[in-house]
C-alpha cells in the first residue's frame, strides 16, 4: 500500500510540474473549459481516481503549494456530474426549482429556493447557468450514458453570476409605480429585512414569520413580473438558441467557498414553441345575484388570473379587479385566500370540494346572462389564452313568511277555517303570487295540497269538507312568488274533538332469554291518531295489572327484566292503545309468559323399606314443587360407591314401588331424585337400606317315595331334586340329610348322603313298627330347604 501511495503522488508532482497551468480564475462567460476542468481532465485521463484524491491530505497539500485552490477543484469536479451530484443538497438545507419555456427566438428560464435561509445565502453568491446542446437519444443510447459527451456553455459562471440587482440599479430602472418591482427590492432591501436571531430582536418567532412572509410576497411578486424576478436574480433569458434544438439547462450555486450544501437544479427542453396554454374546465354556478367561477387547481398551475366579464355578448369586457387575482394555499381546506393588490383576503367557503378549487364570487343582477373569460398568468410573466364561459343568477329569494292569527275547527260540523297577516313592506311583496293551505298527520312530515290557490290579496281560508275524526290535522300556509320560490308559515294543529277509542292491540307475542329479558310484540294499530301503547303486567291473571310505561309508547314493541329466581313461573301482560284525545282501547288478550327454570324442584322423602324372602317394597312422599313432571328411583349394591343405576320412573303421583329384582341376602341402597318441566333435577332422597332374606324355597326335595321290602327287611326311599339358580345358592355344594323316628317319636337326623345320591336303603329295621321318614337338603354356606313331608311305612317282624 505505502508503494503504491509513493507512485500515486510520484504521478500526481509529475503532472502537476509539467502543467504550465496557473492557480487563478480566468474564465469568461461562454468558454467550455477552465484551468481547473482542465486539470481534472488530465489527472483522469492518467486513470487517477479525482474523488479519492479530493480527501488526499498530502495530494491537497501540494495543490496550495503549488498556487491551486482545492475548493475551485473540488467545485468544478462537481459540476462534472450535475445529474449525480445534484441530490446531494440536504432537504432540511431546501432545494433549487427550475422550469423553462421555450419561444422560438429565446428560452427563458425561472428558479426559486425553496427556503429563506437558502434564498439569502444564495442571494450572496448567485447563480450559474450552464446549457448543453442535447444529442439525439435513442433506446439503446439512453441520455445518462451521454453525459460525459455533451459540451457545456457557462451562460453565467462564478466570476459573473446571476444575482439580484444593486440597490442602485434597481433606484435608477425601476418606476416607483410598479408594485411586484417594488415588493421585491422591498425584500431584498427593505429596512424591516434583518436576521430573525439578531440580538436587538427579542421575539425570534414573530421576526421569523415576518421574514417568511417576505419570502412568500418575493416569490409571488417574482412570478407576477418578469421584471421582479430578473430584479431578483430568479430569472434569464437565453437568447442563443436555435430554433427545434433540445438543451439541458443546470442552474447552480456559485458558491465556491463551500459555506452552504452543493445546490444545483436542471431543466431538459426542445426549443419549439407549444400551443399557448389556457384555464382547464372552467365551470359557473349561479345564484340569487351572484355567479361563482370554479376552476381546478390540479389542472391550472398558473401564478395568477385575470377575470372579465361581459354584459353585451362580448362585445366590451370589463375586468372585476383591478389588478390580477392570485389565490394562496391555506391550512384550513374550506379556507381560501385571494391575493388582490398582494394583499390577502381569507373567505370561509363552503362549497363542497372547495379545497380543490379556485374559485371567485360574482354580484350580478339577476336574469341577465353574462359571460365570463379567465386568463392565467404563468410564471415566466406571461399569460394563457381567454377561457369562455356564461351564466345567468335567478331569483331564489321567497316572500316573507305568512303569519297565521288564528285558526279554529267548528265542534258540530268539523270545518276549518285560517286567518294570517302578511306584515312586511311594501318592496318585499312586490313580487307575491299566491296562497296555498297544506295538511300533514305529522308536524314534520310530507305536507298535501288542501286548497286551490288563493289570490296573493286572501288573508283567509275555510276549508270545503269537514276534518275526518280519528286523524291527526296539521295546516301551514305557503305563499309563493312569481318565480316559484315558497316560503311557508309554521305548523297549527287543528284539534277535532274524538270520542272514538282505538282498537284493542292485536295478536301480542312474546319472546323471553335465559336473562330475564322479555320482548313483546303485537300488531300494529291502523289509526292515524294513534298516540302510542301502554303495557301493563300481573304475575297471575286473577291479580290486579300494574302499568309499566309512563307514558304512551309510539312502537309495537317493549322490552321488560324480570327477576328469574322466583317461585313463580309465568308472568302475564296486557297491552291499551291509545289515541291523540286520551281514548283508551280495552286490553289486548293476556301474554302468558313462561319464565326459564332455575330452581330445582324439592325433593321426595323414602320411607324406610318393608322386605320378606321374595321382595323389597318401597313408598315415599311426593316433592312439594308444583312442576314436578316425574320421580326417578335409584338403586345400588351396599356397601358400594358405585354410580347410582335408573331403577324406575313413576309419574309425579306415584307413591310406591315392589322390587322383585333383588338377590336374597344381599343388602342394597335405594334413593330417589324429582323432575320439573324445566328439566331440572331436585337433590338425592336420603338413601335407604334395604335386604331380601333367602325362603328356603330354592332347596325344595320333590316326589319322596317310600317302601318297605319285607324280603330283605329293609326301608328303600327314592327323592329328586334340582340344584337351584339361586344366586345365593348358585354353585353351592350341598348334602342330603335324612331323617327318622319311629312310632310317635320325634324325628331325628339319621343318616348324611352326598349329593350325588338321591336315594337310601335303611337295613335297621328290626322291630315291628311304624317307621318315619323325611328329607332335606343343607349347602356347605348353612343355608338350608325345608324338610319334605313326613312318609311312614308299617314293618313286620319277619317270621320263619
Amino acid at each position: 500500500m505505502q508503494v503504491f501511495k509513493k507512485i500515486l503522488l510520484s504521478t500526481i508532482l509529475l503532472l502537476l510540474s509539467i502543467s504550465s497551468i496557473k492557480a487563478q480564475d480566468t474564465n469568461t462567460p461562454g468558454d467550455t473549459t477552465n484551468i481547473y476542468q482542465s486539470f481534472i481532465s488530465e489527472l483522469e485521463n492518467n486513470g487517477i481516481d479525482m474523488a479519492e484524491m479530493l480527501k488526499n491530505e498530502a495530494f491537497l497539500s501540494k495543490l496550495k503549494e503549488e498556487g491551486y485552490n482545492p475548493d475551485s477543484l473540488a467545485y468544478y469536479y462537481q459540476l462534472k456530474y450535475p445529474l449525480i451530484q445534484s441530490d446531494t443538497s440536504s432537504t432540511e438545507q431546501g432545494f433549487l426549482s427550475l422550469i423553462s419555456k421555450a419561444y422560438g427566438d429565446s428560452i427563458v428560464l425561472r428558479w426559486a429556493p425553496s427556503t429563506l435561509s437558502l434564498w439569502r445565502n444564495l442571494n450572496k453568491y448567485g447563480y450559474m447557468v450552464i446549457r448543453s446542446s442535447l444529442p439525439t437519444i435513442t433506446d439503446t443510447v439512453p441520455i445518462i450514458d451521454t453525459i460525459g459527451s455533451i459540451t457545456r456553455v457557462y451562460l453565467a459562471d462564478t466570476l459573473h453570476p446571476v444575482r439580484p440587482w444593486s440597490l442602485d440599479r434597481i433606484a435608477n430602472q425601476i418606476a416607483p409605480t410598479d408594485t411586484a418591482a417594488m415588493i421585491a427590492a422591498q425584500a431584498l432591501y427593505g429596512e424591516a429585512y434583518e436576521d430573525p436571531a439578531s440580538e436587538t430582536n427579542l421575539d425570534f418567532v414573530t421576526r421569523n414569520n415576518q421574514l417568511n412572509m417576505q419570502f412568500g410576497f418575493a416569490l409571488l411578486a417574482a412570478d407576477r413580473s418578469a421584471l421582479a424576478a430578473e430584479l431578483m436574480g430568479l430569472r434569464f433569458v437565453d437568447n442563443g438558441v436555435e430554433l427545434g434544438e433540445r438543451y439541458i439547462y443546470y442552474v447552480v450555486s456559485a458558491d465556491t467557498s463551500g459555506s452552504i450544501p452543493f445546490m444545483a437544479s436542471m431543466s431538459v427542453i426542445e426549443n419549439n414553441p407549444a400551443q399557448n396554454s389556457k384555464v382547464e374546465q372552467l365551470s359557473t354556478k349561479a345564484g340569487d345575484g351572484v355567479v361563482t367561477l370554479r376552476w381546478p387547481k390540479a389542472e391550472n398551475e398558473f401564478s395568477g388570473y385575470w377575470i372579465e366579464r361581459s354584459v353585451d355578448k362580448g362585445e366590451t369586457w370589463q375586468k372585476l379587479t383591478s389588478d390580477i387575482v392570485v389565490f394562496m394555499e391555506n391550512d384550513n381546506p374550506g379556507l381560501r385566500t385571494r391575493v388582490d393588490n398582494l394583499m390577502l383576503r381569507a373567505e370561509e367557503d363552503p362549497t363542497e370540494g372547495a379545497a380543490d378549487y379556485y374559485q371567485f364570487v360574482d354580484s350580478t343582477a339577476n336574469d341577465i346572462n353574462y359571460q365570463y373569460r379567465v386568463s392565467g398568468q404563468t410564471p415566466f410573466g406571461d399569460f394563457s389564452d381567454y377561457t369562455l364561459v356564461s351564466a345567468v343568477s335567478t331569483d331564489l329569494t321567497p316572500p316573507p313568511p305568512p303569519v297565521i292569527t288564528a285558526h279554529e275547527v267548528d265542534e258540530e260540523s268539523r270545518i276549518a277555517s285560517l286567518s294570517w297577516q302578511m306584515d312586511y313592506e311594501a318592496e318585499l311583496l312586490t313580487d307575491l303570487a299566491s296562497f296555498s293551505v297544506w295538511e300533514s298527520s305529522h308536524p314534520d312530515s310530507t305536507y298535501v295540497q288542501v286548497s286551490p290557490n288563493l289570490p296573493k290579496q286572501a288573508r283567509s281560508y275555510t276549508s270545503e269538507t269537514p276534518l275526518e275524526k280519528g286523524r291527526i290535522h296539521y295546516y301551514i300556509l305557503k305563499a309563493v312568488d312569481n318565480k316559484g320560490n315558497e316560503t311557508s308559515s309554521f305548523p297549527m294543529y287543528m284539534h277535532v274533538i274524538d270520542d272514538e277509542a282505538p282498537a284493542a292491540p292485536q295478536r301480542p307475542s312474546y319472546l323471553i332469554d335465559s336473562t330475564g329479558v322479555v320482548t313483546l310484540v303485537w300488531e300494529q294499530n291502523k289509526e292515524v291518531d294513534l298516540l302510542g301503547y301502554r303495557v301493563y303486567f300481573a304475575n297471575d291473571k286473577s291479580h290486579e295489572l300494574t302499568q309499566l310505561t309512563n307514558a304512551p309508547i309510539y312502537v309495537n314493541l317493549f322490552r321488560d327484566t324480570i327477576t328469574l329466581v322466583t317461585l313463580t313461573e309465568k308472568i302475564y301482560y296486557r297491552i291499551e292503545a291509545v289515541d291523540l284525545s286520551h281514548n283508551r282501547s280495552a286490553y289486548s288478550d293476556f301474554i302468558e309468559v313462561q319464565k326459564p327454570d332455575f330452581i330445582p324442584p324439592v325433593a321426595p322423602i323414602l320411607h324406610y323399606p318393608e322386605m320378606n324372602d321374595s321382595i323389597v317394597h318401597l313408598q315415599w312422599d311426593l316433592s312439594s314443587s308444583t312442576d314436578v313432571i316425574r320421580h326417578i328411583l335409584y338403586r345400588r349394591l351396599s356397601p358400594s360407591d358405585d354410580e347410582w343405576e335408573v331403577l324406575q320412573e313413576f309419574t309425579a303421583f306415584e307413591r310406591s314401588f315392589t322390587d322383585t329384582s333383588t338377590q336374597a341376602e344381599q343388602f342394597y341402597q335405594y334413593t330417589m331424585r324429582a323432575q320439573d318441566d324445566a328439566g331440572l333435577f331436585s337433590d338425592y332422597a336420603f338413601p335407604v337400606k334395604a335386604r331380601r332374606w333367602f325362603g328356603g324355597e330354592s332347596g325344595t326335595i320333590e316326589n319322596l317315595q317310600i317302601a318297605y321290602d319285607s324280603s330283605a327287611q329293609a326301608v328303600n326311599l327314592n327323592w329328586q331334586f334340582a340344584p337351584p339358580a339361586d344366586d345365593i345358592l348358585k354353585d353351592q355344594d350341598y348334602l342330603f340329610y335324612v331323617y327318622r323316628s319311629l312310632g310317635d317319636s320325634p324325628m331325628l337326623r339319621y343318616r348324611i348322603l352326598d349329593r350325588q345320591t338321591t336315594s337310601f336303603s335303611d337295613l335297621k329295621v328290626q322291630k315291628e313298627g311304624q317307621y318315619n321318614y323325611a328329607v332335606k337338603v343343607v349347602f356347605t354356606n348353612g343355608k338350608s330347604g325345608p324338610m319334605t313331608e313326613q312318609k311312614s311305612v308299617a314293618v313286620k317282624e319277619k317270621r320263619e
